[in-house]
């Protein structure tokens, strides 16, 4: 390979835009899942005639948002699958003509869309809706970093287990991965659904199960057995319940750092 063919395959890729689509109805162009639980992906046409790509969550919070000219063709595309009855013909094509593989699902019949709005100042109240399965980037909250909740830790002491499961290394591994892998999400979780949305039972109703989630963790890692074979669960004491419980509850409610 020359230098001028190396410098060549560096280039970016020319960017797909809506002005070069035939219809420039505003309408969602892709709809997919990523990988990994890593959101929904939306790609639509705005009433400009200008592509946007947004990732969200569930719970309706944008992760990412981009313009086309900031896209190569292949950002358009989910990275685990497509929904072919959500996403449209046009764009689909443009894409297959440009090389670019889209992995899509099996086509489900009846999908209904979402999101319906009228073209602002091109048309007047006769227009006709344009099509959206999933929402624009204005109808999506945006967690303000500044404000994110920080990490919650607390000591396995909080817990007041027996002392044979204080010092039982598949219990303390076992509580390590549910603290930094299960809680810690779910508990940022909760934080932006009370801050931004006002959910304020639903976070209740979480903070209230995890004592007995806890248990389990310890139980099932503990495999629940003394030496003579009789069953020897772990049951939180309320003194404890109640010290996690105020632990979580500040960092959900407050957003404050704790550690316990």
């Amino acid at each position: 390979m020359e230098r001028h063919e190396f410098e060549a395959l560096q280039q970016r890729n020319a960017p797909l835009r809506g002005a070069m689509l035939a219809n420039k109805t505003p309408r969602t162009l892709m709809y997919g899942a990523q990988l990994n639980g890593a959101g929904t992906l939306h790609v639509y046409l705005d009433d400009d005639a200008v592509i946007h790509r947004a990732v969200f969550d569930h719970d309706g919070f944008l992760f990412e948002h981009q313009l086309e000219d900031e896209l190569e063709p292949c950002q358009y595309v989910p990275t685990k699958r497509a929904y072919p009855e959500k996403s449209d013909w046009e764009f689909c094509a443009k894409l297959k003509s440009l090389n670019v593989e889209v992995c899509y699902t099996s086509f489900a019949d009846g999908a209904q869309p979402g999101h319906r709005y009228f073209e602002r100042g091109h048309a007047g109240a006769d227009a006709s809706p344009a099509t959206f399965y999933g929402p624009v980037v204005e109808a999506l909250l945006v967690e303000d970093s500044a404000e994110a909740m920080t990490t919650v830790d607390w000591d396995v002491e909080l817990l007041e287990m027996p002392l044979e499961h204080r010092g039982d290394a598949a219990v303390l591994r076992a509580l390590e991965g549910f603290k930094n892998d299960t809680l810690q999400p779910h508990l940022r979780r909760m934080y932006r659904l009370r801050k931004y949305k006002g959910e304020h039972e639903k976070c209740e109703r979480f903070l209230a199960n995890l004592p007995e989630e806890i248990e389990r963790v310890v139980n099932t890692a503990a495999g629940m057995e003394r030496a003579d074979g009789e069953p020897h669960p772990y049951h939180m004491p309320d003194s404890a319940r109640a010290a996690l419980l105020n632990t979580f509850r500040q960092s959900v409610f407050e957003g404050r750092e704790t550690a316990a």
